[in-house]
């Protein structure tokens, strides 16, 4: 019996067949491009005997080729730089479709580039393959040995068979990378538009920066990575650029709302200038941290790369938009064109916020001055006018005329009631300021711990009770007068904050570090002795000194008394109109009994006088009670004896200070709190204090009971 046994060729050819059937398994179960670089090597092996194999795919735009090879540390494909596909000769197999076996000494001939890396391998002979499917050329595969006359013609149509399956399995993970990539691609410009959306959701739903870029910070960070969000605003009041909102992961941050950044500044200020994007890596921001306040700051918080972006409205910047990272040391391109998309839709938000807060503010300030002036209707003057023809009046009024065009400060010095109020109002009248408010305030009628508010005015939450924000008078006053009566009475620790806003022409309200431009002219006024007061510590002299441009004193009645008969007469009208009364006849020995009294309470004492007379007059003629306003020595007395009633008709200043003496003698002297004599009367304690001070009860030494009155 005779049994065929197979040659060795055949038997060689079966292992290549099957080995080629291996192959082609091994290679199809990978579809990444990575993944099959990363088995090829080892599959090829099987098949090929090679030292080096060299996989180029190449680009017929750029002529190059992309070069893939086995990394012996990674055991497997790596790929470098492209170099010129025409250097070697891949190009001729790649053009005419054809193997090319080459010697070194080919090589050195014609490819003399990659003979010399050839030649640093060892390398004898070389073998290129076209890499071509049905559809495409990809490229060449080279193999090379170090074996001489390695690569018979059997092994080179081998080797072809090797490369069609090879180019197949390439050909497929590289359609399965395009497929891949469109997807990625596509859910990018998904989650790319989505983030637009949600940014504009957010914007046209915002008033307010800080909810706008809390919103915006949470929206970047999800999508991008970004750890710091910040708005930069201008400043309009000295021209500088102030962080309005900084939003860090974790909080704190050493970026914080109210610090400036210059508008010349290498950062914040080229963006705003350059209306440029600006985008800074690592190393940018090490070199401008030394000589950066704020990139210095950031950098200690931990960013490593930054993204300024000019936010431009209408042709000019209204502020910038910053983003950080911790965690990577630059900004990719496509990073920064979804970041200026971002910061167009945060710019109309911005736009919108800032007009909303300037129509807040005005209608705030327009509500305030309505409530003001409201209140001014509703007061009365103690006269109407000035009056008087005294010579000096007359000078004290040509002093008024020399200074009322100007916006130097005042300061009105005399005695409590000679009219300084109405010495401030003309001159607010003769300014150019008259068409604006004239806004006063009694720096004495108001409590020290509430003064500041008053002037300053607070932010909402700036202490106990501040449920909204208030405009105080200085902002009230804007491009008007300000008129502080009884400057004297201002506490010592407020006196510097209104040295700074006479100054500076800027303020701070209570509770907040944002300055307010403010444009007014100052009147003060006073009845106490300023320079005796600094010298007992207890008045500042730079503010005096700021006060006291231009001093003018008004004389007390008892220095001009020809004015005396022409007030009186006034307010006989005044009063007699008011209470519908008919007075015609002012006996002439009254009117010489009252132009020779001291009037120790002046005009205003005067005015009370007349008011009084008018009441207690049956007739037309005026009946003035002159023992009442007989001046009457200092007397010291005991709440808890009140003196007898005089045995003529009271008056209502009698009346009043009477009630006040019960009331505190009632409480035992105690003016203020629940079981306090203000309590006791319905009154606020500051009014009893000021009512007190009129009728001139005052706390004696002693006991706490004992107090003094003029009466």
């Amino acid at each position: 019996m005779n049994i065929a046994f197979p040659s060795y060729r055949e038997a060689e050819s079966a292992r290549r067949l099957e080995a080629l059937l291996d192959i082609s398994r091994s290679l199809a179960v990978h579809q990444e491009f990575g993944a099959l670089l990363g088995a090829l090597d080892a599959c090829l092996r099987k098949v090929v005997e090679y030292d080096n194999v060299v996989l180029l795919l190449y680009d017929a735009v750029t002529e190059a080729a992309w070069t893939y090879f086995p990394d012996a540390c990674m055991d497997r494909m790596s790929n470098v730089v492209a170099f010129p596909f025409i250097d070697g000769p891949g190009h001729f197999v790649w053009k005419h479709q054809l193997p090319a076996v080459n010697s070194l000494a080919d090589l050195e001939r014609e490819y003399p580039k990659v003979y010399r890396l050839r030649l640093c391998q060892r390398t004898k002979w070389t073998c290129t393959l076209p890499l071509t499917t049905v559809h495409q050329r990809l490229g060449v595969m080279e193999f090379a040995t170090s074996r001489e006359e390695a690569y018979a013609p059997e092994d080179v149509h081998f080797m072809q068979l090797v490369a069609a399956q090879v180019a197949t399995a390439v050909d497929n993970a590289l359609v399965y990378e395009r497929l891949k990539s469109s997807e990625d691609a596509l859910a990018h410009e998904r989650d790319h538009l989505r983030t637009l959306l949600d940014v504009t959701n957010t914007a046209v739903s915002r008033l307010h920066t800080r909810e706008l870029i809390g919103d915006v910070s949470t929206q970047i960070e999800r999508l991008l990575g970004a750890e710091f969000c910040g708005l930069v605003l201008r400043d309009p009041v000295d021209d500088s650029l102030r962080w309005d909102v900084a939003y860090c992961r974790g909080g704190g941050g050493s970026v914080g709302t109210g610090i400036r950044a210059s508008m010349s500044g290498p950062v914040l200020g080229r963006a705003f200038r350059d209306r440029t994007t600006l985008s800074l890596c690592r190393r940018d921001m090490e070199e401008l941290a030394a000589s950066c306040e704020f990139m210095g700051a950031l950098e200690k918080d931990g960013i490593r790369s930054l993204c300024v972006l000019p936010l431009i409205n209408r042709g000019s910047t209204i502020g910038i938009l910053v983003v950080g990272q911790i965690g990577r040391e630059v900004f990719d391109d496509g990073v920064v064109r979804l970041l200026e998309e971002i910061a167009g839709q945060v710019t109309m938000s911005v736009a919108n916020t800032l007009a909303y807060r300037e129509i807040e503010r005005l209608r705030d300030k327009l509500a305030s001055e309505k409530l003001y002036l409201e209140e001014e209707i509703k007061a009365q003057y103690n006269f109407d006018e000035i009056i008087g023809e005294s010579a000096k009046l007359k000078a004290v009024l040509d002093q008024v005329q020399m200074v009322a065009d100007t916006d130097t400060s005042v300061l009105i010095l005399g005695e409590t009631g000679t009219g300084k109020e109405l010495i401030a109002r003309a001159i607010h009248n003769l300014s150019g300021r008259s068409e604006r408010t004239l806004v006063k305030i009694n720096c004495a009628a108001i409590p020290s711990e509430l003064l500041e508010s008053d002037l300053f005015g607070h932010e909402k939450g700036a202490f106990s009770g501040a449920t909204v924000q208030k405009i105080g008078r200085f902002e009230l006053a804007h491009q008007g007068t300000l008129f502080l009566d009884e400057i004297g009475d201002v506490p010592l620790e407020l006196q510097p904050k209104l040295l700074r806003a006479l100054q500076e022409h800027e303020l701070e309200r209570v509770g907040s570090v944002r300055s307010v431009h403010i444009d007014v002219r100052v009147i003060a006024a006073t009845n106490r002795n300023l320079k005796q007061m600094i010298a007992e510590r207890q008045f500042r002299s730079d503010l005096y000194y700021r006060l006291n441009v231009f001093p003018i004193f008004v004389p007390p009645l008892r220095e001009r008394p020809e004015d005396i008969p022409l007030l009186v007469r006034h307010f006989v009208r005044k009063y007699a109109k008011k209470m519908q009364r008919d007075i015609t006849d002012i006996p002439a020995e009254t009117m010489t009994a009252l132009a020779r009294m001291p009037w120790l309470g002046n005009v205003r004492e005067l005015e009370h006088l007349i008011e009084r007379a008018v009441i207690l007059s049956r007739g037309s003629t005026l009946q003035v009670p002159l023992e009442a306003a007989a001046p009457r020595p200092l007397q010291a007395f005991d709440a808890r004896n009140i003196p007898a009633a005089e045995p003529r008709v009271p008056t209502l200043e009698d009346i009043e200070r009477n009630s006040i003496l019960v009331a505190l003698r009632e409480t035992r002297g105690q003016v203020g709190g629940a079981n306090g004599a203000a309590a006791r009367l319905g009154i606020k304690r500051t009014t009893l204090l000021s009512k007190m001070k009129r009728l001139g009860i005052v706390r004696a030494a002693g006991p706490s009971t004992e107090f003094n009155t003029r009466h």
